[in-house]
């Protein structure tokens, strides 16, 4: 998924193309741009309003997620950090009856941690009724030629699932590899190996302003079916 407004058209066929599982509950990952408090993943205990009412917090869900070593909360943080505000109104849009968790990733996190993170979610996570969506921007003011090229780049890494190649990149490919391979470890530990690429675009694809600084935007769909 993509936390840019640009992008709002992606995101859109995005929850349309999932809408249909009815979804009890959603839980959104993404990096924690500020990444101030150290090792500290950030959470929310607070529900988000919206344009179209309160979506609220699984309760539950977030007992569980306290029990990370790292988990922290701060709405504070939470309210500014753009990966999960961005999407919050289209998933009261989509499902108006789901409740949610937020989780903001540092980028203090190491490969391991991140993979123990994507393991811990898929402990705690009731797969049937729950999804999981990664926030996050992918190539960062590259021109557009480059950006393609690191689109490349980043999913063969992806689809390789080469954790070791995605924990070296930098906003040339994807601002936050930590949520990224969190993501894929539980994709991988529940199972879901099928991947449908939904949509790439490049921001210049969208609003052709500026050729040399750009956004590109992937969204995927893993599912077990």
């Amino acid at each position: 998924s993509t936390h840019h407004t640009l992008a709002s058209e992606l995101i859109h066929d995005l929850f349309r193309s999932v809408q249909g599982n009815d979804y009890d509950n959603i839980v959104i990952i993404g990096p924690d741009h500020n990444s101030r408090e150290g090792l500290k993943i950030i959470t929310s205990d607070a529900g988000w309003s919206t344009p179209f009412g309160t979506l609220e917090l699984n309760e539950s869900y977030h007992v569980k997620l306290l029990q990370h070593p790292f988990m922290a909360v701060n709405n504070t943080i939470m309210k500014n950090e753009h990966s999960s505000g961005a999407i919050i109104p289209y998933i009261k849009y989509y499902f108006p009856d789901t409740s949610i968790n937020t989780v903001a990733i540092p980028a203090t996190m190491n490969q391991k941690e991140s993979e123990q993170l994507g393991m811990f979610l898929s402990e705690m996570i009731d797969v049937e009724s729950t999804l999981l969506i990664a926030s996050l921007d992918f190539s960062h003011y590259l021109n557009v030629s480059e950006a393609y090229k690191m689109d490349e780049i980043t999913l063969r890494a992806i689809q390789e699932k080469n954790y070791r190649e995605i924990m070296r990149f930098t906003n040339d490919n994807v601002d936050s590899p930590q949520t990224l391979i969190a993501f894929l470890t539980y994709i991988d530990e529940i199972g879901c190996s099928n991947e449908i690429l939904l949509n790439h675009k490049n921001s210049y694809d969208l609003v052709p302003a500026d050729y040399n600084s750009t956004t590109s935007y992937f969204s995927f769909i893993f599912s077990n079916n």
